[in-house]
């Protein structure tokens, strides 16, 4: 990949560039991560988290059953 500095050699492009690249996202070493929203990552959370949870549970509570009933 090509450095951005040489695309634009220009200044005030180039903080122009930089000005959109801190709006877009996270800068992490040299790569930029976008930023979500918070009502986004508790949906996600909310998808992810919940039914592994629940998966969990179901599955401990079959265990205690079978345990329980033998």
């Amino acid at each position: 990949m090509t450095p951005w500095r040489n695309i634009c050699p220009n200044k005030q492009n180039r903080q122009y560039i930089e000005k959109i690249r801190a709006r877009c996202g996270l800068l992490i070493g040299n790569k930029y991560f976008m930023e979500i929203s918070d009502s986004i990552y508790y949906s996600l959370l909310a998808l992810v988290v919940l039914p592994v949870y629940l998966f969990f549970n179901l599955w401990s509570w079959l265990g205690w059953e079978l345990y329980k009933n033998n």
